[in-house]
């Protein structure tokens, strides 16, 4: 019910933002940057601001708190190119970070929060081939400290690396800190380009892969929400290495008014650090999944409303899959624009 509340808060504001659509000015974003694809040789940069939020309010409403539920956030999404001859490189950064009050909880708690950079060089055999290597190193964090927020005090458990087991009694229970924990991934092999048009983008890739991550000391919710306390599991540094098959889809509509990006990773680990190692299970049960989605809808040149979804499987993280998703009204502006040629 306080989904369809905010659904109803943004199109109401994208209804009265296309009012005033024509007095917006000029520099504000009028596309993407994951879905702009412009040929071009030599350099090529982007960086582009956004702000979203919602905001829902309820008073004795069957079935909803009484109160305001607020969400505000803040997007930075950056892209450095070169291109020459048969060799691209693509620098991107992604950061990320939103925080939520409803009025249960009565402050401001965390709710989205991602720091990504990522480095592409891509090359292809030939002139005008659809087939190519490549190389990837990408980082991914977070900026502000993780908490386990309740309502009220309750009983934590918390599991160390050690086998010991750790009891408190807390409304607010810290479990990673700022910039941590740090995943690392890096990749080499070789992609194929199915796809090429501003319809549809599609790439394929498959080769080698490593993934580090660096987590000693920081904290994961492993509970089973059927009994108590809320058990927390520390976690360690651990390294994988293992066989990598990917995807990379993009594009957008001929009029630009949908954009989407989806991509997705596989890794089939044949080597484990001796912090994971598990000789009694497969290489298929220790897989990696990342998948990430993205569809954005452009309102007005400024604004646009996006679904942002994902995926994680790393058994070594969390027993269970880890998804997330959000809706956001966003309003963007272009702080460097890419290239027009």
């Amino acid at each position: 019910m306080k989904r369809t509340g905010t659904l109803l808060g943004l199109v109401w504001a994208a209804q009265a933002s296309t009012l005033w659509a024509q007095e917006a000015p000029k520099q504000i974003l009028a596309e993407a940057v994951d879905t702009a694809e412009v040929k071009f040789t030599g350099w090529d940069s982007f960086l582009g601001l956004a702000l979203n939020g919602t905001m829902a309010k309820n008073s004795d409403v069957v079935g909803k708190e009484d109160g305001q539920t607020t969400t505000v956030g803040l997007k930075l999404d950056g892209e450095l190119n070169y291109k020459e001859g048969l060799s691209l490189w693509k620098n991107s950064l992604t950061a990320l970070t939103s925080f939520s009050r409803t009025p249960l909880l009565g402050e401001y708690v965390k709710s989205e929060d991602q720091l990504k950079v990522e480095s592409l060089y891509k090359r292809q055999f030939v002139e005008e081939s659809k087939f190519g290597s490549f190389a990837r190193i990408q980082a991914e964090s977070s900026f502000f400290p993780s908490y386990a927020t309740q309502i009220e005090p309750v009983d934590f458990l918390l599991k160390k690396r050690d086998g010991s087991e750790v009891s408190r009694n807390s409304d607010r229970l810290l479990l990673t800190d700022a910039f941590k924990p740090i995943k690392l991934g890096e990749s080499i092999g070789v992609f194929s380009n199915l796809l090429s048009s501003d319809l549809a983008t599609l790439d394929v890739k498959a080769g080698l892969g490593l993934r580090e991550v660096f987590a000693r000391g920081q904290y994961v919710l492993d509970d089973d929400k059927s009994t108590l306390p809320i058990e927390v599991k520390e976690l360690n540094d651990y390294r994988k290495a293992g066989y990598e098959f990917g995807s990379d889809l993009s594009g957008k509509t001929p009029d630009k008014r949908v954009g989407y990006k989806l991509t997705a990773n596989v890794l089939f680990p044949f080597y484990e650090s001796v912090e994971i190692r598990d000789s009694s299970r497969s290489s298929f049960d220790k897989r990696i999944i990342d998948i990430n989605g993205k569809v954005s809808f452009y309102l007005v040149e400024w604004a646009s409303l996006d679904y942002v979804a994902s995926a994680l499987r790393d058994p070594n993280l969390v027993a269970k899959t880890q998804i997330s998703q959000s809706f956001l009204f966003s309003t963007q502006y272009i702080l460097a624009d890419r290239r027009k040629e």
